[in-house]
């Protein structure tokens, strides 16, 4: 059994839990003073986060800021609409510079972005075009 030591008192079990409250501060902190221990644990906790939590713009800001990559590509399609308008409004560097989103994971939005405009497409093809075709074939 450990003895009490004058300075630190008695000893006790840490109550101490990670919640999504305090998920973004903390990652904060390990950002700043370079933490790898709790940098680690907290890309731990965030598969747990996700079944928690519900997806959007804010969080996708905060999870791609503090490269907690799991989050954000969790969050991507909620944030998806207002990236979109915030990139034709304002640009790419609003991201980077302002907001401090590394670049990495401003390829993966845009990437989907891109993606989802590629998936869109093929349907609004004139007569004669591929979709056309496979629609005639199907009601023969």
């Amino acid at each position: 059994m450990r003895r009490n030591h004058p300075l630190f008192g008695s000893p006790t079990l840490s109550r101490f839990q990670i919640t999504s409250a305090n998920f973004f501060p903390l990652a904060r902190l390990a950002d700043k003073f370079i933490i790898p221990h709790l940098t680690s644990l907290l890309q731990y906790y965030s598969g747990v986060l996700i079944k928690e939590i519900v997806p959007n713009f804010e969080l996708w800001l905060d999870a791609a800021r503090h490269e907690m990559m799991l989050i954000e590509k969790a969050c991507r399609s909620a944030a998806r609409p207002e990236v979109a308008r915030l990139l034709s409004e304002r640009g790419i560097s609003y991201f980077i510079v302002d907001k401090g989103i590394p670049p990495i994971a401003m390829d993966g939005i845009i990437i989907e972005l891109l993606r989802q405009r590629d998936d869109y497409l093929p349907y609004r093809q004139v007569i004669g075009g591929k979709f056309y075709r496979l629609r005639v074939n199907q009601q023969q």
